[in-house]
């Protein structure tokens, strides 16, 4: 995993990029996919620590929507949280980027098993976006066979 997904503020940058793309969203999926088994293994508070890592600043939205998770808000509040930062996307792949964190950090707050997750975000994954098998690659990757 690229450590560098972690310090993107604005997505809307790569949006002529789908190598770039690709590598960015498989990074988010996989880091998503490690919250998820570390909050099912240890709980949300452990999640405290990996939220830190992430680049300090109000528009990141992974790092806002994690706290939110971990902080204990209500999914309804983080669906509108994710719903107007997602009307306010400049790009689609920003949008892609936001419905993606969005559907990983609902799976993570409600306790989903990590391959469930991983269906559901790769529900909102487009074909042309979606490498050559990614659940198989992905599942393997993190043991989740």
């Amino acid at each position: 995993m690229h450590e560098e997904f972690k310090k993107i503020i604005s997505y809307h940058q790569f949006e002529n990029n789908v190598a770039a793309q690709q590598n960015i969203l498989m990074d988010t999926v996989e880091w998503l996919c490690i919250m998820s088994w570390k909050s099912r293994q240890e709980g949300l508070l452990a999640l405290e620590a990996e939220c830190e890592e992430l680049e300090a600043h109000e528009r990141n939205i992974l790092r806002v929507g994690m706290q939110l998770v971990i902080d204990g808000t209500d999914a309804c509040n983080i669906k509108k949280y994710f719903k107007n930062r997602i009307r306010n996307a400049r790009s689609k792949f920003e949008e892609l980027m936001f419905r993606i964190i969005k559907t990983g950090l609902l799976s993570i707050q409600c306790g989903n098993n990590t391959r469930i997750m991983v269906l559901l975000i790769d529900s909102v994954i487009p074909d042309n976006m979606r490498k050559d098998n990614f659940i198989k690659d992905l599942f393997a990757k993190l043991e989740l066979n």
